[in-house]
Formats: C-alpha cells, sequence, structure tokens
C-alpha cells in the first residue's frame, strides 16, 4: 500500500489493532486517468480514501454545463457524510491522474467510532466539507466572473490563512467557478489594474484588499 493509513487527517488517531482492521476489510481500487470512480448510478457505501493519485468532483447539468465541485488529493477523502444518507453519489467522480484509493466500508466507519478521538476528527472533517461547499454554492450563485475570482480568492486567504496565496493553475480557477481560462487571465489582469490584488509570479498572488482577506 502506497501511503500509510494513519497519514490521512480523520485516521490519525486510530491504534494499530485499528488501523490493522481498517486496512484488513477495506478494498483496495485503481483508477486510470480519466476513468469513473463512482457515478450517480452508484450508491454510495464507502468512504473513499486517496492514497495515490487524486481525483475530480464534477457536476453535469442538463443544459450540458459541467462544474467541478472540488478536488480529492493524496492523503484525503470523500463521502464522510454521504454514506450516512443511503443515496446514491450526487456527482461523478472522475480520476484525475492514475490514482489508488482505499474503499472503507460503511460498517467499519461505524465500528471505528468506538473511538472518540476518531469520531470527534471525522465530525470536524465533516463540518469542513460542508463549509466549503457552501463557499462552491455562493460562487455558483453569482453571475460576474470578476466577483467570482474575488470570492475564490478570499476563500484560499481563509484557507491558507495568508493575503499571498498560491493555486495552481488559472485553468484549475477556471474549472473551479465555471468559466474558462482566457476569461480569468483577463480579469486578474482587471484585478491587478485595480490594485485589488498583486500578481506574484504564475502560481501566487498577493491580496492587498483587507475585506477580501476575511
Amino acid at each position: 500500500m502506497p501511503s500509510k493509513i494513519t497519514n490521512v487527517k480523520i485516521f490519525k488517531k486510530l491504534n494499530k489493532a485499528e488501523e490493522r482492521i481498517l486496512k484488513e476489510q477495506s478494498m483496495l481500487l485503481e483508477a486510470k486517468r480519466g476513468e469513473v470512480l463512482h457515478s450517480p448510478c452508484n450508491e454510495i457505501k464507502h468512504v473513499s480514501v486517496v492514497l495515490s493519485g487524486s481525483l475530480r468532483i464534477l457536476k453535469y447539468f442538463t443544459n450540458g454545463n459541467e462544474q467541478i465541485l472540488s478536488y480529492v488529493r493524496k492523503n484525503e477523502t470523500f463521502g464522510e457524510s454521504l454514506i450516512f444518507a443511503f443515496e446514491n453519489y450526487p456527482a461523478y467522480i472522475i480520476a484525475t491522474e492514475d490514482s489508488e484509493i482505499l474503499e472503507v466500508p460503511y460498517e467499519v466507519i461505524l465500528n471505528l467510532f468506538d473511538n472518540k478521538e476518531f469520531m470527534k476528527s471525522y465530525l470536524k472533517e465533516i463540518g469542513s466539507k460542508v463549509f466549503n461547499l457552501s463557499n462552491v454554492i455562493e460562487l455558483l450563485l453569482i453571475k460576474s466572473v470578476e466577483e467570482k475570482l474575488m470570492r475564490y480568492l478570499c476563500f484560499l486567504c481563509r484557507k491558507q490563512k495568508s493575503s499571498t496565496v498560491y493555486f495552481e493553475s488559472k485553468q484549475k480557477i477556471a474549472g473551479d467557478i465555471g468559466s474558462v481560462r482566457e476569461v480569468v487571465s483577463r480579469k486578474f489582469k482587471v484585478l491587478e489594474d485595480k490594485k485589488v490584488i498583486r500578481i506574484v509570479d504564475r502560481h501566487h498572488v498577493k491580496v492587498l484588499i483587507s475585506f477580501l482577506i476575511c
């Protein structure tokens, strides 16, 4: 197994016996880049743990548009709250690169709740995911790409706890806010001209307006 399960935030409080049970009763999957791991046709029965690679959570709409809701990277998890809904996946889970995923069954998670420290970590992670989802919904409701970009940078400031924030690429930002790279690049320049931000390099920007660093 390419990654220790205790490197995953919600599983750090497990003892050796619980860690062994988790590995023995879970299923290891491999997904090639572009492969759909789960879809709205599948019932949610597992918490997915990315051991290597990364996934993106993608929603398709009836008008043909698509929206990236989030990314799940190495040592991150997906489905913590959804396994208690007994419903199908609300979006497509797609590998963005060759990935290995540990699928932890619902029953194993319930049994691990006997460990109160694990349960607290698990519930904290659910709260964090709900908070992040509220930011995605807020972005979707905004019409202006410029305002979406400002809100996105505000979110990065809070998450990274810094006025100078790292972003993977403008292409990724465009996917996250439902736009295209060319428009996002233009809006970066507009915000810099307005002295809202200062572009540091291709992966960093400094937010200059205090109300964005909220």
